[in-house]
């Protein structure tokens, strides 16, 4: 059985429809678009903390050296005063 449905009415909800598909065609676009920034943003972070790491144990490293420098210098002096 069919139902016979207004002509307008049919074409309200047709383009009812097609907005709803415009937006969820935009919303798809910008959700991917967040997505991408979130994963740019998650790889920043992760090489700050490389970066951070790193910088501490260089850092960890020249005052190790400075101390083993300090302590060669100390034992230069000793032996030619």
């Amino acid at each position: 059985m069919r139902v016979a449905i207004p002509v307008a009415e049919y074409e309200a909800a047709f383009k009812e429809v097609e907005i709803y598909k415009q937006r969820n065609g935009d919303l798809m676009v910008r959700n991917r678009e967040y997505a991408e920034r979130i994963s740019q943003i998650q790889r920043d972070l992760r090489k700050q903390s490389d970066d951070a790491r790193a910088s501490r144990e260089l850092s960890e490293l020249k005052n190790d050296l400075e101390k083993e420098l300090q302590q060669v210098r100390s034992r230069l002096e000793q032996l030619d005063p």
